[in-house]
């Protein structure tokens, strides 16, 4: 019975997956029938277009056009020599100062009082001098004399001596009087007396030649005394003088260092003012933007417009002509003397300045975006055929358009731009 169960139930699902076999069969046959993929059609890729230019012969010019400042010829920039703190700034930019005029001053303390002390023992030691020359004089008018005076003595003397003489010979004479004896005392003290002022006299030589000694020592005293008092004074001035700028022209203010304030340390050589001579001006430009500063050149020519009004000049000092130790803040200025300034034109002032720095006729030119550069190689573009080609080339003469081909390029030739 169990048997005959199992395998009844073995047919039953052997029948089952039959149906489902001819069911999927009968399925996939009602599907519509699928259609042929078709290839996508042929699309001509569209041909890049370059922009050309032709290498043609003509004029370049390679001219720089900018502004200029008026600036002074004559500038002092001023400074204390030795440091110390500031007083006062009297002055300030734009200014106009006569020569010595005191512009700044640093502190001195005291030193106006000891410059007043010192003057005064200056004109004390030029009284001294003076006393001191007096008395030299009268003691070389003393000398002078003296020797008159022993002269006369000794005169005085050989006379009292001759009276001497004549009282002693009348004396021993037979028969003198009394009063014959009296001469001869009187006589003896004459003698005496004449002798005495002789030596007097002669004492007198002596101390009139000791008191010019005197004086004239006194005197190299007095005058080493007004010597040093001028040292001392002179020391004190320059102290002063030390502490004070002044400007050296008549001129006009034209830099203040204003971080500089009262009380500040200021250093040796810091230059603190500018003074700058307004009569005598100049054109200053700076070249530091040009791609090449060193194509200016002493002597060049210069067209310029100052004020509504056109006028020439040239260039005296460039990048080119700058020492090698220039202040590199200058070294890429350029100064312009400019002919016939208008009596207008003043400090400050700008002006339109042109200089032709390169130029050629007949050059072979292409435009400044033809020429391709890397790594220090110029090159540009051409097409042969359909495809780019590149072709090294030599410049030279460029302006701010065009570019001046020396080499590898002829005229007529298409070079692909930028």
């Amino acid at each position: 019975m169990n048997r005959s169960s199992g395998a009844k139930r073995f047919r039953e699902i052997l029948v089952s997956l039959a149906l489902i076999f001819i069911s999927v069969l009968s399925g996939c046959a009602m599907f519509p029938e699928e259609e042929e993929v078709l290839a996508p059609p042929l699309v001509k890729p569209k041909q890049e277009e370059y922009k050309l230019a032709e290498v043609k012969r003509g004029d370049i010019v390679n001219r720089v056009k900018s502004i200029g400042t008026l600036v002074s010829a004559k500038d002092y920039p001023l400074y204390f020599e030795a440091g110390g703190r500031l007083d006062t700034i009297a002055v300030r930019s734009g200014d106009k100062v006569k020569k010595g005029q005191i512009l700044a001053q640093l502190d001195i303390g005291d030193l106006g009082t000891q410059i007043e002390l010192a003057r005064i023992n200056l004109r004390n030691a030029q009284i001294e001098l003076n006393k001191a020359n007096d008395n030299l004089k009268a003691a070389k008018a003393a000398q002078n004399s003296a020797p008159a005076q022993l002269n006369q003595a000794k005169a005085n003397l050989e006379a009292a001596k001759k009276t001497m003489a004549a009282a002693e010979t009348a004396a021993n004479a037979q028969d003198a009087p009394i009063s014959a004896l009296v001469d001869v005392i009187t006589a003896r003290e004459a003698l005496t007396a004449a002798e005495q002022a002789v030596n007097n006299a002669q004492a007198a030589v002596n101390q009139a030649s000791d008191n010019v000694n005197n004086a004239q020592y006194n005197v190299e005293q007095r005058q080493i005394d007004l010597k040093a008092a001028q040292i001392r004074l002179d020391a004190l001035l320059g102290q002063m003088s030390n502490s004070q700028l002044k400007s050296p022209i008549d001129g006009i203010v034209v830099f203040i260092d204003m971080n500089i304030k009262k009380g500040d340390v200021v250093q040796p050589f810091q230059t603190l003012v500018q003074v700058a001579d307004p009569n005598d001006l100049q054109l200053s430009y700076d070249a530091s933007l040009l791609s090449d500063p060193m194509l200016i050149k002493p002597d060049m020519k210069v067209q310029i417009t100052i004020r509504n009004k056109k006028l020439t000049g040239k260039v005296t000092s460039c990048p080119y002509s700058m020492p090698a130790d220039v202040d590199p803040k200058n070294k890429n200025q350029v100064i312009i003397k400019a002919d016939n300034l208008p009596k207008e034109a003043k400090l400050g002032d700008s002006a339109d300045i042109e200089i032709v720095l390169q130029q050629k006729s007949n050059a072979l030119i292409v435009p400044r975006q033809a020429v391709r550069s890397y790594m220090g190689r110029e090159y540009v573009q051409v097409l042969d055929g359909s495809s780019k080609k590149e072709i090294d080339v030599k410049t030279g003469i460029k302006s701010p358009t065009e570019v001046e081909i020396v080499s590898g390029l002829k005229e007529g030739q298409k070079v692909i731009l930028r």
